[in-house]
């Protein structure tokens, strides 16, 4: 699913209930850096993201994201993978877990937007969806596997896409009308922003780790 991110990934996901500020909902390290990155403005997230797919092809990024993780978590024991920076924080399995069932709903997204007429795009609650969800129980690399197979799945229904079907739209509760393609392309944006995360949270020689041709962002 949609526009999210660390607590932006909610400004898609669900509606819009907070204050213009927010904090992230996967803590990382609380250094200065960090601090500000949790205290990012709705319009600063959004201005990130689509610096994470300037210039590039967002198919292409969308391809390699599955591959990219599964080089970051290749070798990395169990109980890293589910250990937590902070209480109440994500780990990477509960990541992983968030980045399959998204995908799941904007499989279901692009979907009614090719089937129907400027359909509604409702939101929902990635907090409640972790919990009631137990991410943190999941398999990691199961988690993972889900993740990469919804993605096939839609890589195959975009070779199919006409330039009109392309450009068919729905409306979001909060960013009003998305089309497949900008869809396609925020997908892109939340994949690198949580690779990212990723990274930050295994840190040293695990987030070093990638897959080739993707490099690392700063």
């Amino acid at each position: 699913m949609g526009f999210e991110s660390l607590r932006g990934c909610q400004f898609f996901h669900s509606a819009y209930r907070s204050p213009p500020t927010f904090i992230s909902a996967i803590a990382l390290d609380v250094t200065e850096a960090e601090q500000k990155r949790m205290s990012e403005t709705a319009q600063k997230y959004k201005a990130r993201l689509a610096a994470y797919t300037e210039g590039k092809d967002p198919i292409a990024m969308q391809k390699t994201a599955p591959q990219t993780l599964a080089q970051l978590i290749k070798d990395v024991p169990e109980a890293k993978l589910r250990s937590k920076l902070a209480p109440g924080k994500w780990s990477v399995t509960e990541i992983l877990a968030h980045l399959a069932e998204d995908e799941l709903s904007s499989s279901w997204r692009y979907r009614q937007m090719l089937e129907y007429d400027g359909p509604e795009l409702l939101g929902f609650d990635q907090e409640m969806w972790a919990r009631v969800g137990d991410y943190a129980w999941w398999q990691p690399r199961e988690a993972l596997e889900m993740f990469r197979l919804l993605r096939e799945a839609n890589l195959r229904m975009f070779a199919q896409l006409t330039p009109v079907q392309w450009q068919r739209h729905g409306v979001h509760a909060e960013r009003g009308e998305i089309t497949v393609r900008e869809l396609c392309r925020h997908m892109a944006a939340h994949d690198m922003n949580h690779i990212d995360q990723v990274r930050r949270i295994l840190g040293g020689k695990f987030a070093r780790k990638r897959s080739k041709g993707y490099p690392p962002n700063n």
